[in-house]
C-alpha cells in the first residue's frame, strides 16, 4: 500500500483583538481574524455572553457555531 503525505506551507497572519470592561478590566470577547494576503478572510470569536466559539468563513457569510 502506497501512502502519500503532502504538506504545504502557507504564510498565515492572524490578528487578535480583545474587548475589556468592568472595574477589574476583565476580558469580554476575543476576535481572531485571518489577514493573510492583506484581506479579511475568516474569523473566530469567543464572547463572555455565550462562552462558545463562533466562526465566520468570509465577510459574506453569517456567524455560526464553530
Amino acid at each position: 500500500m502506497l501512502s502519500l503525505k503532502v504538506q504545504f506551507e502557507a504564510p498565515i497572519l492572524w490578528q487578535v483583538f480583545a474587548r475589556y470592561a468592568g472595574k477589574k478590566f476583565l476580558t469580554h470577547a476575543l476576535l481572531l481574524q485571518d489577514r493573510s494576503n492583506h484581506s479579511s478572510r475568516q474569523a473566530l470569536e469567543l464572547t463572555s455572553d455565550s462562552c462558545k466559539w463562533r466562526q465566520k468563513k468570509s465577510p459574506e457569510h453569517a456567524w455560526c457555531l464553530a
